[in-house]
């Protein structure tokens, strides 16, 4: 997860710069990400979740990361004892009154599932089955329909 220049890149030539706070190095698999505005004391964009396809066991699943103002910080994954198999690769988010609901694709090569969890803050949420795609086939990717 990077910051691309300052303001709006709409030059060429803009630097790519890490988050503060997340890792440089053998960190996430991030495939899909969701940015929100929660916390009414952090200026902009201040809780981010991150698909991550590793294995539960090296740190894959939904990653949950707040910003202070001046660096990330990981808060927890929702992983194994949140009823998730195998770690996330499609990823999508949406407020609903205090809590963030996520759908997720699990990074299974075939026959994989779209979860839905929400977010009360607790960390502890089961995920919901919402569907399995056939043998031989997978979801990837993920979204909410419009309202």
């Amino acid at each position: 997860m990077f910051s691309v220049g300052t303001g709006l890149p709409t030059t060429a030539g803009q630097t790519a710069t890490i988050l503060p706070g997340l890792p440089t190095a053998s960190g996430p698999g991030a495939l899909s990400f969701a940015l929100f505005d929660r916390n009414p004391g952090v200026a902009g964009l201040d809780t981010l979740y991150i698909a991550d396809d590793r294995t539960l066991a090296t740190g894959g699943g939904i990653q949950k990361w707040t910003f202070d103002g001046t660096t990330w910080t990981l808060v927890f994954t929702f992983g194994t004892a949140n009823g998730l198999t195998v770690g996330a690769r499609g990823l999508a988010g949406l407020v609903t009154g205090a809590n963030v609901t996520l759908l997720a694709t699990a990074a299974s090569a075939s026959a994989n599932i779209v979860y839905s969890l929400i977010d009360d803050g607790s960390g502890t949420t089961t995920a919901t089955t919402l569907a399995t795609a056939p043998t031989n086939t997978a979801y990837r990717g993920v979204a909410f329909s419009p309202r």
